[in-house]
């Protein structure tokens, strides 16, 4: 999973990927991005040239929220409180 990709979900950025390692883990297409098919350079284009149309629509902000929230369970705190709750189950 490309740490770029949590980055910039984490940053609400509209996404346009192909479906490849574990991108498709993350990215929903047309939910929280877009997933085009990968070698594809017309896809690619269409997939940029659609992100960008969408501006300040509504759908924009619903995709740039849906990013954000996809990326909250690897922010490091949320990481840590889990490592946290996993080794007090362990020592146990």
């Amino acid at each position: 999973m490309p740490v770029v990709l949590l980055e910039a979900l984490a940053a609400g950025c509209i996404i346009v990927a192909t479906p490849t390692g574990g991108i498709p883990e993350l990215i929903k297409d047309k939910q929280n991005g877009f997933l085009v098919k990968s070698a594809d350079v017309n896809a690619l284009t269409q997939g940029i040239k659609q992100a960008l149309r969408l501006k300040a629509t509504d759908r924009a902000i619903q995709i740039r929220k849906k990013a954000q929230e996809t990326a909250m369970p690897f922010d490091w705190s949320e990481i840590a409180i889990r490592y946290y709750a996993l080794l007090e189950t362990i020592t146990q």
